[in-house]
């Protein structure tokens, strides 16, 4: 019996929230992190805080959680699946990660998820007249 089209939707969320503990996501935002000198501490130890920088606006973010790991070409949801599992992982968990993956901060990201949510809704609109 094939899987249905609830079954393929559980299938996807289900790899979508394993890709977040994923180790890519975080060999990104250690790529895109720098270590910068804070100042010396009052035994003369020196204290550093981590800063990521945003692939598209280029601004530095102060806290990781300010930063989200973001496909460069959109994974796109069901509509765009095709059947194959392998290609749908490939896609969610690529390699090399530096070419397929981007740091973003919070606003970027939104941006361009807005931008690409906004483009697909134009196209299916068209796609479906009424």
């Amino acid at each position: 019996m094939p899987l249905s089209k609830d079954d393929h939707k559980f299938i996807l969320n289900a790899l979508r929230q394993a890709s977040v503990i994923w180790s890519g996501r975080k060999e990104i935002l250690n790529l895109s992190r720098q270590k910068v000198f804070v100042r010396n501490s009052k035994d003369g130890v020196p204290l550093y805080k981590y800063y990521w920088q945003c692939a598209s606006c280029q601004d530095w973010v102060k806290n990781q959680k300010d930063v989200e790991v973001d496909h460069v070409v959109e994974i796109g949801g069901l509509e765009n699946f095709v059947g194959d599992w392998t290609e749908l992982v490939n896609k969610i968990f690529p390699r090399p990660v530096e070419k397929h993956l981007q740091c973003l901060c919070v606003a970027c990201h939104a941006r361009k998820t807005g931008k690409y949510n906004s483009a697909r809704s134009k196209w299916e609109r068209k796609k479906n007249p009424r």
